[in-house]
């Protein structure tokens, strides 16, 4: 089922979508971060609906939502500043949202939104898992990478014209949590005609991560 919805961002309204799952309430919640607003990136983008799809088929609430200044959402674009603010705005509403498990929060950004997704969660505990679809990461987010203590997923296609995949899994090194990289043989950056087999592949990362306890800070 999905289900359109809006909520606050400072004093801005961002607009968003819900897939949830079938079945009882209690189920965990991931938010989904869309490519680079400028460059035609939304909530729409193939890769954002896709997974958000396959998670809840696999009973993990999705939401996508719109940063700000894209199509209904207000605001203008901030050049990631603003829209980290966005992105701690999803996760409240997804935190406040009827029937979702609070202790199993998680994030996806996908290029630019995994930018973003990984600033956000180097700063935010409510933050328990991590996925990045061929993120465009600036020296400073790959820092926050380095020292964010949660899962993280990374998935990118060997074809990407935009994200050379070799120089991103090299940051997977040596960092303080789990650490889960793939370069998948044929994608490239946009991912058209692998949606299904990509969204698979994060949706299960996020399932399997959310059946196992994830550690808590000082545990």
């Amino acid at each position: 089922m999905r289900k359109h919805v809006t909520f606050p961002s400072g004093e801005i309204t961002l607009e968003g979508c819900w897939h949830l799952p079938e079945g009882p309430a209690r189920y965990p919640a991931v938010v989904v971060c869309h490519p680079h607003p400028l460059h035609g990136g939304s909530m729409s983008a193939n890769v954002v609906f896709a997974i958000s799809e396959a998670l809840a088929t696999r009973g993990i609430s999705a939401l996508r939502f719109n940063f700000r200044g894209v199509r209904n959402s207000g605001g203008t674009f901030s050049d990631g500043v603003g829209e980290k603010d966005d992105v701690r705005a999803a996760l409240t509403a997804a935190l406040a949202a009827p029937g979702v498990d609070g202790s199993r929060i998680g994030l996806v950004g996908y290029s630019f939104g995994g930018r973003i997704a990984v600033a956000v969660a180097a700063g935010d505990p409510r933050t328990k898992l991590v996925a990045l679809v061929a993120p465009a990461l600036f020296r400073a987010e790959r820092e926050l990478l380095r020292k964010y203590p949660g899962p993280v997923y990374l998935i990118i296609g060997d074809a990407d014209q935009l994200i050379p995949p070799e120089m991103v899994l090299e940051h997977f090194q040596d960092k303080a949590g789990p650490r889960y990289g793939e370069v998948i043989p044929g994608p490239d950056h946009f991912w058209v005609g692998f949606e299904e087999a990509l969204a698979q592949k994060v949706a299960g990362f996020f399932e399997s991560g959310f059946r196992t306890k994830v550690p808590q800070e000082g545990e």
